[in-house]
C-alpha cells in the first residue's frame, strides 16, 4: 500500500442509510467498520466487489455477528464505498476479520474515538482520527 492511499484513508467520512441504527451515541460502544471491496487496495470490478460482499455477509451470518450497512466516502462525496459496521467488541478479532477478507485497514470506533488500523503487515501504525460522530453524515440518503 502506498503512503498516498494511507493518507487518503485518513480523510474518510461515513454515511448511514436513513433506517440505520449505528450505536455510536453510546460513549462506550466499540465496533469496526470494514469494507469487503477492492481487496488489498486494488480496484476491482463491480461484480467482483459484490461477490466479496456476499462472502463477507455469509461469513458474518455464519459466525452470528451483528452487522449493518454503512458507507465510507470522500469528504466531497465523489467516492462512496459500501462497507459494514460490525458489532465486534474486540479490535484484534476485527483485524483478523479484515485480514481474512484481504483488506489493508479498518476503522475502529471506541468511546466515539475513530482510529484507522492497518490490518496487514504494513509500514503504517494506527492513527487516531478524532471523533467518529464528527465524521458521520447522517443526513445522506442512499
Amino acid at each position: 500500500m502506498t503512503n498516498d492511499l494511507w493518507m487518503l484513508y485518513q480523510t474518510t467520512r461515513f454515511i448511514l442509510p436513513n433506517q440505520s441504527a449505528v450505536s455510536y451515541e453510546n460513549e462506550w460502544a466499540r465496533f469496526a467498520i470494514v469494507s469487503a471491496r477492492n481487496t488489498q487496495g486494488k480496484q476491482q470490478t463491480e461484480q467482483q466487489n459484490q461477490q466479496y460482499e456476499e462472502r463477507m455477509e455469509c461469513w458474518l451470518q455464519s459466525e452470528d455477528i451483528d452487522f449493518q450497512r454503512i458507507y465510507g466516502c470522500s469528504p466531497t462525496l465523489d467516492y462512496i464505498e459500501p462497507s459494514y459496521q460490525i458489532n465486534i467488541p474486540d479490535k484484534t478479532a476485527a483485524v483478523e476479520l479484515s485480514r481474512l477478507f484481504r483488506q489493508n485497514a479498518l476503522f475502529w470506533i471506541e468511546h466515539d474515538q475513530l482510529w484507522l488500523v492497518p490490518c496487514r503487515k504494513l509500514q503504517f501504525a494506527e492513527v487516531k482520527l478524532g471523533l467518529f460522530s464528527e465524521r458521520l453524515m447522517e443526513f445522506a440518503v442512499l
